[in-house]
């Protein structure tokens, strides 16, 4: 029951039933990692991993919670020690496809994308029906300018697990790269419309704002924006927002999402300091707009 709040998007109605489940049976880990996984959810990533820490002390060898642990460092944009973390899973459980995954998707972050596409490559070899991985390996295709074999990786047939869905979303955004804007945005607005998974809807709907400002229509890229509402969205929400803000001249509202960027890796990316240095400092722009475009794109494919 909590689970499914938590695909609903009722964050504090899931935590609050994870927490009666923890009152009646405190040695319940399903329920104690549930909880944390609710807590990364919301944004709050320091509760978060305190949770999976205290599992982790008292089960030593629950993976669920060292693979959740290492998730978490991950959002926090601690790389090298999320890295660390799901080596250390997978030398302690050689078989867990999950660490395998996470690795592939920390190395995706970092940008190193021939090791990425390489780990996501074993990682097939060994599971080659897991969606994940294909759906990873995609992205980092896409990123490198392969986009045939990128969309030929993606999961195909009829839209019904979690898996398939995003690797609709990710079909979305290669259009964009391809420059086939319009199918992008049909694309994109079925799965806004169709998605059953709340937190995969908010996905969509913040490709869209990504949609709408290749092809300049700012108004319904804002549209999109203020009603994207998940923490863990929040950064790539806020690159979006120093894009719109600034370019409807809102510097006040452009200084605030950069601000709110402070904290965040993304602060420092290159995107963000070229929108900064058009917006902000508006200065003479390093890049063209196809470049700026291509790189709100890869938010998605590479970081979000």
């Amino acid at each position: 029951r909590a689970e499914v709040l938590k695909a609903q998007g009722q964050l504090p109605a899931a935590l609050a039933a994870f927490d009666e489940v923890i009152r009646e049976h405190p040695e319940n880990v399903v329920a104690r990692n549930g909880r944390a996984e609710v807590l990364k959810a919301q944004g709050q990533l320091p509760a978060a991993l305190a949770a999976f820490d205290e599992v982790i002390r008292e089960h030593p060898t629950d993976v669920f919670a060292k693979n959740g642990r290492a998730e978490v460092l991950k959002a926090q944009g601690q790389l090298p020690a999320a890295l660390a973390a799901f080596d250390e899973v997978i030398r302690e459980h050689p078989e867990n496809v999950v660490a395998k995954n996470g690795r592939a998707e920390v190395l995706k972050a970092e940008g190193l994308l021939e090791d990425a596409l390489a780990a996501y490559n074993k990682v097939s070899l060994q599971f080659p029906n897991d969606d994940i991985a294909r759906n990873g390996r995609a992205c980092v295709l896409a990123a490198l300018g392969r986009f045939s074999e990128a969309l030929e990786f993606l999961p195909h047939g009829p839209l019904v697990t979690l898996q398939g869905w995003i690797g609709q979303h990710i079909r979305g955004m290669i259009l964009l790269k391809m420059r086939k804007r319009n199918e992008a945005i049909r694309i994109l607005n079925a799965g806004l419309q169709g998605c059953p998974w709340h937190f995969q809807k908010e996905y969509f709907r913040a490709a869209l704002v990504v949609a709408w400002l290749r092809s300049g229509d700012f108004s319904k890229a804002k549209e999109h924006l203020d009603a994207v509402r998940s923490p863990q969205l929040q950064a790539v929400a806020n690159v979006l927002r120093l894009h719109v803000f600034g370019a409807e001249r809102n510097l006040e509202s452009a200084n605030r999402a950069l601000q709110n960027l402070a904290a965040t890796p993304f602060y420092s990316n290159q995107l963000t300091q070229e929108l900064r240095r058009r917006f902000i400092l508006q200065e003479q722009p390093h890049h063209d707009d196809e470049w700026l475009s291509d790189q709100e794109v890869d938010l998605f494919l590479l970081a979000a």
